[in-house]
């Protein structure tokens, strides 16, 4: 019986360590269009997007951290029809220093994919009005701080 019960347990491990070792590939991310989280449960985060500099866009971000990446999804309204606008997260505010450039999105909506991150607690998720090297920002949102509770 004690024989029984070690082989049970040893199984058990063997079950609990493959599951902990799940597919953490980014290619396989994508294909089942997730972000990877390992064993670890995400952290999620919405954050809405106000027009600045005069624009009409503004909408929302989601934010995603896992443990192998960062995804933002972003869904804007008043975005010009087929402009395609930089996505970044930057530091100190909507008007701080580019922290992390996460791509391109169209149309007001696109999912950026960025390199894992610890936390996004005070940084902004800032639009620009194109591709372009120093355009104008004209949607943009603070992530709240993180208060942990009591």
């Amino acid at each position: 019986m004690k024989g029984a019960l070690a082989a049970l347990g040893a199984a058990a491990l063997v079950a609990v360590g493959s599951a902990a070792a799940a597919p953490a590939h980014s290619s396989e991310c994508e294909v089942a269009d997730t972000v990877c989280l390992g064993s670890l449960p995400p952290s999620f985060k919405r954050v809405v997007l106000a027009g600045r500099n005069g624009s009409a866009e503004r909408g929302v971000a989601g934010i995603t951290l896992g443990l192998h990446e960062t995804k933002v999804v972003f869904r804007l309204s008043g975005a010009p029809r087929g402009a395609r606008q930089a996505v970044q997260i930057l530091e100190g505010g909507c008007g701080g220093k580019v922290l992390r450039r996460l791509g391109t999105i169209v149309d007001g909506k696109g999912v950026a994919r960025a390199n894992p991150m610890s936390h996004l607690s005070g940084f902004a998720i800032a639009v620009h009005a194109t591709n372009d090297t120093g355009a104008a920002i004209v949607a943009c949102g603070v992530v709240p701080r993180y208060v942990p509770k009591r």
